[in-house]
């Protein structure tokens, strides 16, 4: 093949190349041409641009910076979620919903080393029911400490409704400081007391 005949294939190519980029649509890029004309937020074009690609509509946007928080920021409020089966509080933030804290009331919570040495695995230990050693539970109902009537903030009380056992959290390091069993309660948990017959 000749040089010429070379040039003449590869700028055809080209041409052709750049006629089919030229008819493709970018709806995106129509959205946004489309809202440049009412610029009802102020915002800068990247963040329309965000909007329109992600198909956000201004309340979507206002919603999502209701609840975000920055990093290194602070949540003005927080939630003391009970863990259910786990045996554990979980400290979220809120509006932003992080997961602030786990901590461990009654059972070990290895990431922290709760229950496995020092002073946790005493109070672990207070926590047994006769001579019977608990390794599970089932929390339920965090409440928080009260003074004449009003949060104080001082301690959260949690309970084991399986097990019949109430923990204190003292909320200044938000780590379980005593956990008591009641000796009259086996376990706070609906259960049949109707004999069953089997035949």
């Amino acid at each position: 093949m000749s040089t010429l005949r070379r040039a003449l294939t590869l700028g055809v190519m080209s041409t052709l190349v750049g006629i089919s980029g030229l008819s493709c649509e970018n709806k995106a890029e129509k959205e946004f041409a489309k809202s440049q004309g009412s610029n009802n937020l102020g915002a800068s074009a990247s963040v329309k641009q965000l909007m329109a690609a992600r198909h956000l509509t201004e309340s979507d946007v206002e919603a999502a910076l209701k609840t975000f928080v920055p990093s290194g920021k602070r949540d003005p409020y927080m939630i003391f979620a009970s863990g259910g089966q786990s045996g554990q509080i979980l400290v979220m933030g809120v509006p932003s919903m992080r997961l602030l804290k786990v901590i461990g009331v009654f059972t070990p919570e290895p990431w922290q080393g709760y229950g496995y040495g020092g002073g946790s695995d005493k109070i672990l230990a207070a926590g047994a029911q006769g001579k019977k050693a608990l390794g599970w539970a089932d929390v339920h109902h965090p409440n928080l400490s009260e003074t004449k009537g009003d949060y104080d903030g001082q301690f959260l009380f949690v309970n084991d409704k399986a097990n019949g056992r109430v923990a204190v959290v003292d909320l200044e390091d938000f780590a379980t400081k005593q956990i008591v069993a009641n000796p009259l309660v086996v376990t706070m948990a609906a259960r049949s007391s109707t004999p069953t017959r089997i035949t």
